[in-house]
């Protein structure tokens, strides 16, 4: 049961509801993929020291929380990236669901979701000198060597591959939830649907969408709004 007043305690927590909320608003016996930052964790305040941060005890409370609130005529698979407070994250979110007759299932890492094809050196070198939100603009823009990154294109193609594809195998009407980084989500946002940065993802906030192959339209919630988009060209031959 989702209860508004348990999300009330900060922003982020408030934006975790409204992504919560957005799930009525498709079509019951529709199959969805949401894409969601980990929860509140830790602050290392070193980029290098970042993939060390784990959750915080609110991060693993509101998770679980999270996992509670979701809807209980649905199943849900669960996929985490490599780093452990993702994981952290995907476990809190199957622990609260389970209390559900339907299935919960932890499928494990994706690399799309942490890996998008650059060196951790080169990474920190060009995080140490743009904000995330303009290094992204930049590598859009092609302003890195193709030998130092592939094209923004080209790793939201793959994770495209990797993501909307093993939709076709999950239950009817589930949710396969993928937990990843905010760097990574704002990324995929804007290589799949070509949406611009509104606001910087915030914990367990992310996009949440359903693929409509006979209309060649993705129904997405996106920022409390559910918007109907075209199909990306690329995506038969995904």
């Amino acid at each position: 049961m989702l209860n508004k007043n348990a999300w009330e305690s900060s922003e982020w927590t408030k934006r975790s509801y409204q992504l919560l909320k957005g799930i009525k608003q498709f079509p019951q016996d529709s199959k969805l993929i949401m894409v969601i930052r980990h929860s509140h964790r830790y602050d290392s305040n070193s980029i290098r020291d970042h993939p060390k941060d784990l959750l915080t005890p609110v991060g693993h409370q509101y998770a679980k929380l999270f996992g509670e609130s979701l809807p209980k005529d649905r199943p849900i698979r669960v996929y985490h990236s490599i780093i452990e407070r993702c994981k952290q994250t995907a476990d809190n979110i199957i622990n609260g669901y389970i209390h559900s007759p339907l299935s919960a299932e932890l499928m494990g890492t994706l690399d799309v979701l942490y890996d998008i094809g650059i060196t951790q050196e080169d990474f920190y070198r060009e995080a140490a000198k743009y904000p995330l939100d303009k290094l992204v603009y930049r590598w859009v823009a092609g302003l890195y060597p193709q030998e130092m990154i592939p094209p923004l294109q080209e790793y939201a193609m793959k994770a495209a591959r990797r993501i909307w594809n093993v939709l076709e195998s999950a239950p009817e009407r589930c949710i396969d939830i993928h937990v990843t980084h905010d760097l990574i989500l704002s990324v995929l946002r804007l290589g799949w649907f070509g949406l611009p940065f509104q606001e910087w993802p915030s914990y367990l906030s992310g996009i949440l969408f359903s693929l409509q192959k006979k209309e060649k339209k993705i129904l997405l919630y996106d920022f409390n709004y559910l918007i109907s988009l075209e199909q990306p060209f690329w995506f038969q031959n995904t």
